[in-house]
């Protein structure tokens, strides 16, 4: 991430920030790319894994030895570098070499669909391959040594960066474990090997970082790292797994305006996390940039945990406040007012004050980040009792429209020294601020609604200050999918049976407004893995596995009593006994 604003990808390599774009293109050549492996001891991968996702994210080191004892292995005749096979492979991939006049040479640089990628195997000795990478840049430095390599047997002056297409899951697990330590080589190989889950069987070539010449070898490794890159499961959880890396980071950096966040990566991260596709995630961004949102549809489609989730990657770990409505809310719970505390009259400030001043401290800081207010439920309050004054100071969706009316600096400065200490900050920050810190400010509302009609109840009044996002129950069952692949107790045919199951569930029950939720199938699935990991049901019984599953699903949706109830039932029996011949019941 932290080269991401100096460095750009040239045309037309400029989608290469995207993982998925890269393993797209890799995939597009019909002929075998250029494959090196770079064999080390597992200390040294493991701290140039390491650096991928806590330094660079996404890219590893790896470098090698051209000085002390160890000899130098040749220097390219096209750039003078040492390790001669890897250097002249790169130029020839990425480059043309036009010859001039007498011995001058021109490097023209190949289209993308001329070029060759460089694959580096990360392979560690006594282990095997534990990943693969794209080799990006190679880079001579006398200057620094990377830290965690030691210099005893000669300096690492050669080093290239790859970008990280596939980790052995079992590695990516020792990587995010902050515990995990060793107390010598010996024990590292041994964690190693006992993580390694899907080992890649490969002749390596005996001497050091070196580039396959066998062609038959080359095609052969070829087809076995090709299978990892066809398998759409490896290549989502590599994107899921690097973009979970970066998140952590990003927030803890003083950055100004959101226009300064790469958006196309938080759009992806949610896409991701919420399974909702990307070009409604980017409406949503879009909109929360622009002003006030409120998110509205049925229960258990995620509303609530998009809009956190949004807040705290668009706004920083300390860039949002959540508040849950409930028909208790006055206008001095939302702006502010008068209240008795210990037998006195005082003036005590609402939520919409309390963010005012948390982004007046942010702009003292240098930090002109949104600052969000996630109201949970919206319309559980009183809208006309407790949103009076917030449409006066919201005049519309536009923060451009938006003011402290002055009425309210007077009100708290009647009460003299009778406020809260929130109250007497607003006043000395408004004397300094005036309206900037309310510009920054956005509201995301969330609202149960199952018919979107019902949207009109919470006034007309409301509806003019939001942007309003419905968020629809899902017809298809990709969230299923996603949510089955922690199930690792279930075969696939089980599996698969359920996945049908909700599919034909929703089907059948979007015309009748029952909405079969996201957040009710995951937490079923949850129920069921827990059964299964206890052992009280056999997981190769197809018809008990499905009345369990349906079971957890009917108390997660929390649908009880009266016809929806009844709806609910016959539609689930009708779909079991189609799925379920009566000789397996």
């Amino acid at each position: 991430m932290g080269l991401d604003n100096w460095f750009i990808y040239r045309p037309p390599f400029d989608k290469f920030g995207d993982l998925k774009e890269i393993i797209q293109w890799i995939k597009t050549k019909k002929e075998p790319p250029y494959i090196c492996v770079f064999p080390g001891n597992a200390e040294h991968w493991f701290w140039s894994l390491k650096y991928s996702v806590k330094g660079e994210v996404g890219y590893a080191l790896w470098g090698d030895r051209a000085s002390g004892p160890v000899s130098i292995k040749g220097l390219s005749e096209n750039t003078g570098f040492p390790f001669k096979g890897l250097v002249d492979r790169y130029i020839n991939a990425l480059f043309r070499i036009e010859k001039k006049d007498g011995n001058a040479r021109l490097l023209l640089r190949r289209d993308l669909n001329d070029a060759m990628p460089i694959i580096a195997l990360f392979h560690v000795i006594d282990v095997g391959v534990v990943g693969i990478g794209l080799v990006t840049d190679i880079t001579l430095d006398a200057f620094r040594n990377f830290r965690h390599w030691r210099e005893d047997q000669g300096h690492w002056i050669i080093r290239w960066r790859m970008r990280v297409l596939w980790l052995d899951p079992g590695v990516r697990a020792l990587l995010m474990d902050p515990g995990f330590g060793w107390r010598n080589e010996e024990e590292l190989i041994k964690v190693l090997k006992d993580r390694i889950t899907n080992r890649i069987e490969i002749n390596v070539p005996r001497q050091g970082n070196t580039c396959f010449t066998n062609e038959s070898l080359r095609k052969e490794v070829w087809q076995k790292i090709s299978d990892i890159f066809h398998n759409d499961d490896e290549v989502k959880s590599m994107i899921k797994f690097y973009g979970h890396t970066q998140f952590p980071a990003l927030s803890k950096q003083v950055l100004v305006g959101i226009s300064e966040f790469n958006i196309n990566e938080i759009v992806k991260r949610i896409s991701e996390d919420f399974y909702y596709d990307e070009s409604f995630i980017r409406r949503f961004i879009s909109a929360v940039q622009f002003g006030n949102v409120l998110l509205v549809g049925p229960p258990g489609v995620g509303k609530t945990s998009l809009a956190i989730t949004a807040a705290r990657l668009l706004g920083g770990d300390n860039g949002y406040m959540v508040r849950v409505a409930n028909a208790l809310w006055f206008r001095r719970d939302v702006i502010g007012g008068e209240t008795l505390e210990e037998g006195s009259i005082k003036w005590r400030a609402g939520m919409l004050v309390q963010a005012y001043n948390n982004v007046a401290e942010r702009i003292k800081n240098g930090d002109n980040r949104p600052y969000f207010v996630v109201i949970d439920e919206f319309n559980r309050a009183d809208v006309d009792k407790a949103f009076g004054d917030f449409f006066a100071i919201f005049r519309s969706p536009n923060p451009e429209d938006w003011e402290i009316p002055v009425d309210l600096i007077r009100e708290i400065e009647s009460y003299n020294e009778h406020i809260d200490n929130q109250a007497k900050l607003f006043i000395k920050n408004y004397s300094n601020f005036k309206d900037e810190p309310l510009k920054l400010i956005r509201v995301i509302g969330t609202m149960n609604v199952i018919d979107i009609r019902n949207l009109f109840m919470v006034g007309e009044a409301t509806l003019r200050r939001f942007v309003i996002i419905e968020l629809k129950c899902p017809t298809d069952t990709y969230d299923v999918e996603m949510f089955l692949k922690e199930l690792t107790t279930l075969d696939n045919p089980i599996k698969d049976l359920i996945k049908e199951f909700i599919g034909r569930l929703r089907k059948d029950l979007s015309n009748k407004q029952l909405c079969i939720s996201p957040g009710s199938v995951k937490n079923a699935i949850r129920l069921l893995s827990n059964t299964l990991d206890k052992k009280l049901l056999d997981a190769n019984d197809k018809a008990k596995v499905l009345n369990y599953f349906a079971d957890y699903l009917k108390s997660s949706l929390g649908i009880i009593v009266g016809t929806s109830a009844k709806k609910l039932e016959d539609t689930i029996n009708r779909v079991k006994s189609e799925l379920i011949s009566p000789s397996e019941m």
